[in-house]
C-alpha cells in the first residue's frame, strides 16, 4: 500500500504576499485620497478665482458708472473711503500706489471677499512720450515744435529723484539717498526716446546744437546685449517698452518713477482734436502737484541756457506763472468754511482765483482743466485668499460746461485682468 504525502508550501511565503497586497492597496488608496484632495482643492481654488475675479469686475463697473456721473462726488467718496482704511488722500494725481486691504464684510452683498483701496488715477497731466513726434512723423529734431518739448522733458526730469541705491526707495524721507540727474545726463535720454519712435533710420539720428544725439539701428544692434534687438520707429505701446531704449536702464531712475511723471496715452486736452496736450486737474491736485506741475514750463531753464535759445524764441506768457508757482498753489487748494476743499466749476473761477496775483486772464487753460478724461484704475479682489486684480486705463469723454461724463464716450483703452 502506498501513502499519499501532502506537501506543505512554507508559511512564509504567504505572508510575504499577503503584505505586499496589502501595501499596494494602500498606495493606492493613498493616491487616490492625494489625488482626490489635490481635485477638491483645485475646484475650490477656481470657484475662489472665479468668485475674485467676478467681485472685480463688479468693483470696476460700479468704479466706471460713478466715475461718468459725477467726477467730484466720486474722488470725494473715494478719500472719505481711504479714511476707513486710515489713509488721508491729499492728491488723486498721484495717489498711493500700494493697496491696503479693508476688513472682511466691509461690504454686506460681498461677505466673503476681501476688498483692497481702489486705486483710481487721473492721469492727464502726465508727460506723454508719444507726443516727441506728430502724427505725421514731420517734427523736426530741435525744430520750433520740438524745442518747448525737449525742454519741458528736461525740466520735469531735474525734478525726479533718483535712489543711490538702486533697492532704495524715492519716497518721502528719504532724500539723503537720492540724488537728481545732471542736464547733460538728461538730453540724451529725450534724444533716444525720440529716435525710437521717429520712424526714421539711421540717416535721421537725433541731433540738437548743443551736441546732444540719440541713438538708431546701428547702435542697438552693434553694442546692446541682445545682438537681435532692432529699433521699433514707432509709437510707444506701452510704458514698459522704455525699458528697451538705450540708456532708460543706466539712468538709475526706477520704473515706478517712469509711471509717475509718464504715459503713452494721448491725454490731455481736446484729445482726438489736433494734438493732445497734457493739463492737470486743478480740483483733485495737491499743492505740490501744482507747483511740480508749473516748473515744467520754466522758459528760463538750463535747457534753454544751453542752447542759447534768445528770448524771441521762448514763451515768456507762460513764466509768471512759473515764477508764482507756489503762490498759485496757496491760493487753488483751499477749503470753504465747512473744511471742505473748494472745487472749481470752470476755468473762469481758476482765473478769478488768482487774479490778485496780476496774472494774465484767460492763462488757466494753458496749464489746468476742472474735470478729467483720462484715468488709470487698479483694483485688487480677494476671497479665500485667492486675488484677482484688474489694472486699465479708461477715457471718459465729458460735457465740456458741466463736466458730466457721456456714457457712449466711456472708451476702455487698455484692461487686464489676473
Amino acid at each position: 500500500m502506498r501513502l499519499l504525502t501532502v506537501s506543505r508550501r512554507p508559511r512564509g511565503i504567504a505572508l510575504m504576499l499577503t503584505l505586499v497586497v496589502l501595501l499596494l492597496l494602500t498606495i493606492f488608496i493613498t493616491e487616490f485620497f492625494f489625488e482626490t484632495t489635490l481635485e477638491t482643492r483645485a475646484i475650490q481654488n477656481f470657484n475662489s478665482s472665479f468668485l475674485a475675479q467676478s467681485v472685480a469686475k463688479s468693483m470696476f463697473k460700479a468704479m466706471l458708472v460713478a466715475l461718468t456721473l459725477n467726477e467730484t462726488e466720486f474722488f470725494r467718496n473715494l478719500t472719505d473711503l481711504y479714511a476707513v482704511a486710515g489713509i488721508q488722500i491729499d492728491s488723486w494725481a498721484n495717489p498711493p500706489a500700494e493697496l491696503i486691504a479693508f476688513p472682511e464684510g466691509i461690504i454686506p452683498d460681498f461677505d466673503n471677499a476681501i476688498f483692497y483701496t481702489p486705486y483710481v488715477r487721473s492721469i492727464d497731466h502726465l508727460y506723454n512720450l508719444n507726443r516727441l513726434q506728430s502724427k505725421s512723423e514731420s517734427r523736426r529734431a530741435d525744430g520750433p515744435e520740438d524745442r518747448p518739448l525737449f525742454n519741458q522733458f528736461v525740466n520735469l526730469m531735474l525734478q525726479v529723484p533718483v535712489p543711490l541705491n538702486p533697492e532704495g526707495s524715492t519716497q518721502e524721507g528719504d532724500s539723503e539717498d537720492v540724488e537728481y540727474l545732471p542736464l547733460e545726463k538728461i538730453t540724451p535720454l529725450y534724444a533716444a526716446i525720440f529716435d525710437w519712435i521717429d520712424g526714421k533710420d539711421e540717416d535721421r539720428i537725433y541731433q540738437n546744437q548743443a551736441g546732444v544725439r540719440g541713438f538708431e539701428s546701428g547702435t542697438y544692434v552693434g553694442f546692446e546685449v541682445d545682438p537681435d534687438l532692432q529699433m521699433k520707429n514707432r509709437k510707444i505701446d506701452r510704458l514698459t517698452e522704455i525699458r528697451l531704449i538705450e540708456g532708460v536702464v543706466d539712468s538709475g531712475i526706477p520704473f515706478d518713477t517712469w509711471q509717475k511723471y509718464f504715459t503713452v496715452y494721448p491725454v490731455g486736452k481736446d484729445p482726438g482734436v489736433g494734438e493732445a496736450v497734457s493739463r492737470l486737474n486743478v480740483n483733485i491736485a495737491s499743492r505740490d502737484d501744482i507747483i511740480e506741475f508749473l516748473r515744467r514750463f520754466d522758459q528760463d531753464s538750463a535747457y534753454y541756457s544751453e542752447l542759447n535759445i534768445p528770448d524771441e524764441e521762448k514763451n515768456f506768457q507762460l513764466q509768471p506763472w512759473v515764477f508764482n508757482a507756489e503762490a498759485i498753489a496757496d491760493v487753488l487748494v483751499t477749503e470753504d468754511l465747512e473744511g471742505q476743499r473748494i472745487n472749481y466749476k470752470d476755468l473762469n473761477a481758476v482765473d478769478a482765483a488768482v487774479r490778485g496775483l496780476n496774472l494774465e486772464r484767460g492763462r488757466a487753460s494753458d496749464f489746468f482743466i476742472v474735470f478729467g478724461e483720462w484715468y488709470e484704475i487698479r483694483l485688487i479682489a480677494e476671497v479665500q485668499e485667492i486675488q484677482a486684480e484688474i489694472r486699465a486705463i479708461v477715457r471718459i469723454g465729458r460735457d465740456p460746461n458741466s463736466g458730466a461724463g457721456k456714457p457712449d464716450e466711456v472708451e476702455i483703452v487698455d484692461f487686464i485682468m489676473r
